[in-house]
């Protein structure tokens, strides 16, 4: 038998929803910044969900989206993905997670993306030569279950880019949580991610030019209904350099 309560909160919630304003939304043109590659996402079944997943992160790709999520693994698992961008540019992303007992898991990531064979010209438009962009960020995460309600996770993040024969290399947080309340016959999640806590890049230049990633901070929620025939998932995503940007999810 369907429960009716069940179904009066997923109406409610959809109309909550529709019914946010379109400043929640991020304006076309918002600008770039340091470490974009890394607010672009992984992992098939995330993006299929248009990354409506930090309350979700139930496998080997919650050491990307919300490593808190890590607890919910129960075996050995590795994850992968590639793929060839517009403008010849590549996207690698390569990792591996684990339980560690009862209440620990951990993982470790790679993410790559850059471009081959730039050309490179001088002030007279001079073909001189090629250049290569590479930018690379190797993850370690870990994760523990407090509770049977909670569980925490962090990233430790090191980074690195080459341009045009010069380098920097830096490092970077991340920070996450887990909620699954235990005071409703609900299978409601709650999760929230503080991503590039304090990352940056220093060059290896004569001014020692520092880039600094703009702090990323992610509120995500999930519902099983109908007895868990239905997945409704939101996340609410905000940087420094950018609009709200909101994503909804259903199945």
């Amino acid at each position: 038998m369907i429960d009716k309560r069940k179904i009066l909160l997923f109406i409610l919630i959809s109309v909550i929803l529709l019914a946010l304003p379109k400043s929640l939304f991020a304006k076309s043109g918002d600008a770039g910044a340091a470490g974009a590659y890394l607010r672009m996402g992984v992992g098939a079944r995330a993006l299929g969900m248009g990354g409506s997943y930090i309350a979700v992160a139930d496998d080997v790709y919650a050491t990307y989206w919300n490593p808190a999520g890590l607890v919910q693994i129960k075996s050995r698992q590795f994850g992968s993905m590639y793929a060839i961008m517009s403008c010849d540019r590549r996207y690698s992303f390569l990792n591996y997670a684990q339980p560690f007992g009862k209440d620990w898991a951990g993982g470790i990531s790679w993410i790559g993306f850059g471009i081959d064979d730039i050309e490179e010209r001088d002030s007279s438009g001079n073909l001189t030569g090629e250049l290569k962009d590479s930018e690379n960020s190797l993850y370690l995460s870990g994760a523990r279950e407090i509770s049977p309600s909670l569980s925490l996770g962090a990233n430790l993040k090191y980074l690195t880019h080459q341009l045009a024969g010069k380098s920097a290399t830096g490092f970077g947080f991340d920070i996450g949580g887990l909620f699954k309340p235990n005071f409703t016959n609900l299978d409601l999640s709650l999760g929230f991610v503080l991503q590039d806590i304090g990352s940056s890049l220093k060059w290896n230049t004569a001014s020692g030019h520092k880039d600094e990633f703009p702090l990323n901070i992610k509120l995500g929620g999930a519902i099983k209904l109908l007895k868990e025939k239905l997945l409704l998932a939101c996340d609410l995503k905000k940087n420094e350099t950018q609009a709200m940007k909101i994503h909804i999810y259903s199945s």
